[in-house]
């Protein structure tokens, strides 16, 4: 009795083995950002991490990445124009070309088929790459709030993403009132 008990448990243990589970297919990215981040470059990191896990269902790492270190692989780098322009040297001259012209809210979404760059002009506009890369996840942003699919990734897409983006307006944003779906400037008399 007690051999068949123990035979039921290994065979438990290998029809349930993690390492063969679903899960350990995920191949997930680590992100990247510059030593010397300013506070909106960290926070587009974070906000990266956030939807990757509610798209994964894993939290991806956070790391740093100096001036001397190789471009990693299987990862979301986020680099301001300055530190993109001495990390990626060897580019092509047209992506050179591109990153040198980003203007301040200006973003550049390039990807290698190993690892995804989101360079912006500044740090602002870091943000703004890292929130149209969500968007490419396929998470959506309205007024009364964000829509998340629930089928989960297993691995993020880094295919053939070459995104250049300028702000059609200088000054954008929303009014500080009535920005909700159902608010006052909908009620009539």
């Amino acid at each position: 009795m007690q051999i068949k008990t123990l035979l039921l448990v290994i065979w438990i243990c290998l029809l349930f083995n993690p390492a063969d589970s679903k899960d350990s297919k995920i191949k997930l990215p680590i992100i990247y950002h510059s030593v010397t981040a300013a506070r909106a470059e960290k926070q587009a990191a974070q906000e990266l991490r956030r939807y990757i896990y509610l798209r994964m269902g894993q939290l991806p790492e956070i790391r740093t990445l100096s001036n001397t270190d190789k471009l990693p692989v299987n990862a979301v780098v986020l680099l301001e124009k300055t530190h993109a322009q001495q990390l990626i040297e060897k580019t092509s001259a047209e992506v050179f070309e591109k990153i040198r012209n980003l203007g301040e809210e200006d973003f550049y979404l390039k990807s290698n088929n190993k690892s995804l760059f989101l360079i912006g002009g500044s740090a602002k506009a870091i943000l703004y790459a890292a929130y149209r890369y969500v968007e490419i996840l396929g998470v959506r942003f309205y007024l009364h709030d964000e829509i998340v699919p629930d089928e989960k990734l297993r691995a993020l897409p880094f295919d053939d993403i070459d995104e250049l983006s300028k702000p059609l307006f200088s000054v954008r944003g929303l009014l500080p009132f009535h920005d909700f779906p159902e608010g006052p400037d909908w009620w009539s008399v």
